[in-house]
């Protein structure tokens, strides 16, 4: 009996060993070439060698059968094709497929009253006549020879001893459960991500519209020395600490003091104002509701009013009976008078009191000390 050798199974000792070919399927030496396929669709034939007759040793080529044991299963008719080969007196055997779907299958062929002949065939892994393909075991102890050629880790790429390399490493934390994007992006061209830090920053963009926002900024992030001494603030819509230089435009309000002199109308002034240029403080030396206002004022008589008085006597009135009104001033007189009150202070200003205490125009003209048009007529008539 002959067997075949497979990377799977070691053959029993005692029976002599034999190589199956799956690429010429010709007999040498008594065996074949190469390893035998499992499974294959076309399965190569197997030499059986000779059947005699056992009484005289005459070669059988004809009248032979066959039976096949598949693996570990009983034995049962050969359902492949049994051949002869008359002139050498040689059976072969052609399995069917299904019977080399096993780790080995055994074919014996067998005649009435002669020698029988038999066969165990042990099959690779692969289905693919002329490949092994090792299982993944381990193996402890094995001795690899010298490789001379490595199909695509070529010797070229062993251009320095395993050992100068790194011997350890430590695996960040996560490395495995990360997700990498599918393509990295140039050191250029970063479009997405987070860079955790950046300690060379070269060619920094112009920044877009909008993009600092209120909540962007630290609130001590912009100081006194960040801001240059000429710069130009449009407007500022919130307070206002201090301003050392001028402020053009209306301001709703100032709190404290100002140093400078302010232009135009101011709506409030909430503490002391610390000079007024034109009207200062030395002329509020009174309370202003002390002096009088403009409504009594408007009601005291006019010098119209007086001379246009149909009851006091008239310039033209006294002259007719003799009486020259020499004394009285002019305008100019009136307004060179060191006596009478110019403008001045608010306590040189008539107060409201004093302006209350002059006659009305009726009250003049009631008066029976001044004399009527009346009286003066009558005087110089008589």
């Amino acid at each position: 009996m002959l067997l075949l050798l497979s990377n799977q199974n070691t053959p029993p000792p005692g029976i002599q060993i034999s190589v199956v070919a799956s690429r010429n399927r010709q007999a040498i030496g008594g065996g074949f070439k190469d390893m035998y396929p499992r499974n294959n669709a076309s399965p190569p034939v197997i030499d059986l060698g000779e059947i005699v007759l056992k009484s005289d040793g005459t070669q059988q080529t004809t009248g032979a059968s066959a039976r096949v044991k598949i693996g570990i299963g009983a034995w049962g008719a050969a359902a492949g094709t049994l051949d002869c080969d008359a002139t050498s007196g040689i059976w072969t055997y052609a399995p069917t497929q299904a019977e080399t779907n096993a780790e080995f299958f055994i074919v014996a062929a067998y005649k009435a009253n002669c020698t029988s002949v038999s066969k165990t065939i042990v099959t690779t892994n692969a289905a693919t006549a002329g490949q092994v393909r090792l299982d993944g075991v381990t193996h402890t102890g094995a001795v690899v020879p010298t490789v001379s050629a490595v199909t695509g880790l070529t010797v070229g790429n062993l251009d320095v001893a395993v050992s100068s390399r790194m011997a350890t490493y430590t695996q960040p934390t996560g490395f495995l459960a990360a997700t990498f994007p599918t393509t990295v992006a140039s050191p250029t061209n970063i479009t997405a991500g987070t860079i955790t830090t950046v300690t060379n920053l070269t060619n920094l963009p112009s920044i877009p519209n909008n993009w600092i926002t209120a909540a962007g900024i630290a609130n001590d992030a912009i100081t006194d020395a960040k801001v240059a001494s000429d710069v130009t603030i449009a407007s500022v819509t919130g307070s206002v600490g201090s301003v050392a230089g001028n402020v053009s435009g209306s301001v709703a309000s100032v709190v404290g003091n100002v140093g400078g002199n302010v232009t135009g109308s101011v709506a409030s002034v909430v503490g002391a104002v610390g000079s007024v240029t034109g009207l200062n403080v030395a002329h509020i030396d009174a309370a202003v509701s002390s002096r009088a206002t403009q409504v009594s004022v408007d009601t005291k008589p006019s010098l119209p009013a007086i001379e246009a008085s149909t009851i006091l006597a008239r310039e033209a009135t006294v002259n007719a009976v003799g009486v020259v009104a020499t004394a009285r001033p002019t305008l100019a007189q009136i307004e060179a008078s060191t006596v009478l009150a110019k403008e001045a202070t608010v306590a040189e200003r008539a107060t409201q009191t004093s302006v209350d205490g002059k006659p009305t125009l009726a009250q003049i003209e009631a008066s029976t000390v001044l004399p009527t048009k009346t009286d003066v007529q009558n005087a110089g008539l008589l």
